[in-house]
């Protein structure tokens, strides 16, 4: 590391990576083996491992059409599954390559030692949300065995890692990305060149309150790429649903696979509310019989489960009620075994599911959208990649579940390729003296106090939960954007400059979620039909002349610029 004429320290690399989660993790594994001299940043400890090591839930689900369980299935059913549930906003191209590519990354993984759920010398796979088949290979743990392998796959390669670092802005010249600038928790400004960069700097989980993901995941990766210039696709389809409230514990998922023990749906008097939001009573044994998914969608009658949770939680507790339930109902053998598993966790902390309702309530989870990506990984902005939840394209307005860890693989490992050889083919480029950064110094190392930050940030997550969760229509999408613009401005009016490198660390978070959140709505705003995860209360069916992905750019001190196209 140097020092230059200013106090902006300066490194380099063939390729940086931002992220150090599953998908950052793979890229700099890949680029490592193509030889390229390769860093990897990341805001956390390096053993945190963003929302890949976040135990939302006691497995994690990974997709493969390899026969395991149904002999029917291939990688041609499964992507059938994903266009289906794309409804015509995932790119055929990248859900082929997923679907086609998933055999080889499974086999990856095993080789890796990541220990996969298997009985009696089987591997355990289950159908996953919105799958027709089932092929969603359990891991324990979540995701954090994912990060042990390539964390020791990783060892044996001259990887450099640099923990604890917020990346600003990504460093764009001549049209191309050519590094990032950072700074470190003491406030140290690092400018980074390099021949690539893989965006892998995970989601937006945490513009809603209460949220899958952990603190750190601030929208940082979608607004690097925006502000760069790069496309932006699908941000209006997310997935929320339902999840289990445990006090002195985060929020857990709850697994689709639990909704065939038909527990009640209980308000704090212990009455059922279901049907208090349904068009026909009769619909009630349908909304079970279709939720085999986690996320909320309006693809089916299940979506009246998750309206029904919002709609009450203004109001009061709601309550998930296992107690007349028996797991001997399950016809499945495997999932009787994943349910042991799950009771076991639950058990773990404080909670016997069979013996006493559970709280629940509507909780953000993941963007199916984020930045345009081809093949490679390869973004519209030459020299920049994206892979993981940060990257747009192989997911649309539904996702099945199990192919997030998937895809933070195939694309990772795409992207990792595809950097290297990039960066290796000569476009190591010179960014020119520290002073190249003093302009944006001087405007952005500002920040707000802690008091301030609070403040803003559970203000802008109860308005994305009140105006834009499960439930939307334009008059509280209008309501969430003021919202948006007010908090704007109320950051740059209590910003000053010289602040602590703490409130300079938050407040650059909060102008990234601010940013993100005022792109969601927009895109929201403008998709006048539901479908997905997706639902417009004022437009409640999908319209067929909505055949069209939305797209973002990046227009300076102004609404983005939003346009649509067809993937087809």
């Amino acid at each position: 590391m140097s020092k230059g004429q200013s106090d902006v320290m300066a490194l380099n690399a063939d390729v940086l990576i931002i992220g150090f989660g599953s998908a950052g993790l793979r890229a700099a594994l890949e680029a490592a083996r193509a030889g390229a001299e390769v860093l990897v940043v990341g805001k956390d400890r390096l053993n945190e491992g963003g929302a890949t090591g976040y135990g939302a839930s006691e497995v994690a689900g990974f997709n493969v059409g390899d026969g395991a369980t149904d002999p029917l299935d291939n990688p041609g059913e499964h992507y059938r599954d994903i266009m289906g549930a794309a409804q015509g906003m995932a790119d055929p191209v990248l859900a082929r390559m997923l679907a086609e590519e998933a055999p080889l990354a499974y086999e990856d993984l095993k080789g890796f030692g990541v220990p996969f759920r298997e009985e009696q010398g089987r591997p355990v796979a289950i159908s996953g949300c919105f799958a027709t088949r089932p092929r969603m290979h359990i891991i324990p743990g979540h995701g954090k065995p994912i990060l042990s392998a390539l964390r020791r796959e990783l060892s044996r390669y001259p990887v450099k890692f640099l923990e604890e670092h917020l990346v600003l802005d990504l460093a764009v010249k001549e049209k191309r990305c050519m590094g990032a600038l950072a700074m470190g928790k003491d406030g140290q400004p690092l400018l980074i060149t390099a021949g690539a960069v893989v965006l892998a700097a995970g989601g937006a989980g945490h513009l809603f309150s209460p949220s899958l993901y952990p603190e750190s995941i601030t929208a940082d990766g979608y607004a690097l790429a925006y502000r760069a210039g790069a496309t932006l696709v699908n941000m209006e389809f997310m997935q929320a649903g339902l999840g289990i409230l445990i006090p002195g514990y985060p929020p857990s998922l709850l697994n689709a696979w639990l909704w065939k023990l038909k527990p009640r749906l209980i308000d704090e008097e212990g009455d059922e509310v279901l049907y208090r939001y349904l068009p026909d009573p009769d619909l009630m044994e349908q909304c079970y019989r279709d939720k085999g998914h986690f996320p909320f969608s309006v693809a089916d009658a299940s979506r009246y489960l998750e309206i029904a949770v919002k709609k009450e939680s203004i109001k009061g507790k709601v309550y998930l009620d296992f107690t007349g339930a028996s797991p001997e109902g399950l016809s499945d053998p495997n999932l009787k075994s994943v349910f042991q598993a799950t009771r076991e966790w639950y058990a773990a902390r404080g909670v016997d599911l069979l013996k006493s309702p559970v709280e629940v309530t509507c909780v953000g989870h993941a963007v199916n959208g984020g930045a345009k990506i081809g093949p490679e990984g390869d973004t519209d902005l030459p020299g920049l990649y994206a892979a993981g939840e940060v990257a747009g394209g192989p997911h649309g307005a539904d996702r099945l579940g199990g192919n997030m860890l998937l895809a933070c693989q195939v694309f990772g490992r795409r992207a990792g390729k595809a950097a290297a050889r990039y960066a290796l083919e000569g476009h190591r480029p010179s960014l020119g003296e520290p002073r190249w950064v003093r302009g944006f110094l001087a405007n952005r190392w500002a920040g707000v106090d802690q008091t301030t930050f609070s403040s803003i940030r559970r203000r802008l997550q109860e308005a994305m939960y009140r105006d834009y969760l499960i439930v939307k229509d334009a008059s509280s999408l209008a309501r969430l954007k003021n919202t948006i613009d007010a908090l704007r401005l109320e950051v740059s009016d209590k910003s000053s400059l010289g602040a602590s490198p703490e409130s300079v660390w938050k407040t650059q978070e909060l102008k990234n979620l601010l940013d993100v959140a005022g792109i969601m709505a927009s895109a929201a705003g403008l998709r006048t039909e539901s479908r997905g995860g997706h639902y417009r209360e004022d437009f409640p069916k999908k319209d067929p002349g909505w055949e069209r992905v939305i797209t973002c750019t990046y227009r300076a001190g102004r609404e983005p610029v939003l346009g649509t196209k067809s993937f087809s």
